[in-house]
């Protein structure tokens, strides 16, 4: 019998969009614009002249659906059974 560990966590993610509607302030912005599947990396930090597929530490996939206004929830799948809850606030300044 195969055994899948999930891990379920709830990350809290920060999104800050800059956007500006000709030095009017603000313009609105809602968050099912991030609905859909982005891909998410993390790399190591290592000397500036290491060759770019060395540097690779993790990779998932952020998926995002049903998100509107200013609230945004997903998951960040890190496949082999490993994901994490996302829940944030989309903030426009």
């Amino acid at each position: 019998m195969k055994r899948t560990i999930q891990l379920s966590a709830t990350a809290l993610l920060f999104v800050v969009i800059v956007a500006f509607n000709n030095n009017k302030g603000p313009a609105p912005f809602d968050s099912k614009y991030f609905n859909g599947n982005w891909t998410y990396r993390s790399l190591y930090n290592a000397e500036p002249n290491t060759p770019f597929a060395n540097l690779e530490f993790a990779q998932a996939v952020m998926r995002f659906k049903n998100n509107s206004g200013d609230s945004i929830f997903g998951i960040l799948d890190m496949g082999a059974g490993y994901a994490l809850n996302l829940r944030g606030k989309v903030t426009a300044c």
